[in-house]
């Protein structure tokens, strides 16, 4: 399974997908390195394999990075 993803983004960061587990920080079942994209209106699609998530469960998603207004998220897809 992969998931994609389309941004625009205004810095360097990452964009973790978690799922709950008793480990307060959770499970990663994959994360997406993003970069800076020039702006709002330069939108770029990124995608990561997904491993370790089975059934239905509940998903995070955690982004991290320098700044204000690191990300608008325009999609995100499971396939």
């Amino acid at each position: 399974m992969s998931v994609a993803c389309e941004y625009p983004f205004n810095a360097d960061g990452t964009i973790k997908q978690v799922i709950p587990t008793v480990d307060p920080q959770g499970q990663v079942i994959g994360t997406i390195d993003v970069n800076n994209t020039g702006g709002k209106q330069q939108l770029v699609e990124k995608s990561c394999l997904v491993s370790n998530a089975v059934g239905i469960r509940d998903l995070y998603l955690v982004f991290r990075g320098q700044g204000d207004n690191l990300l608008t998220l325009s999609s995100w897809q499971f396939a």
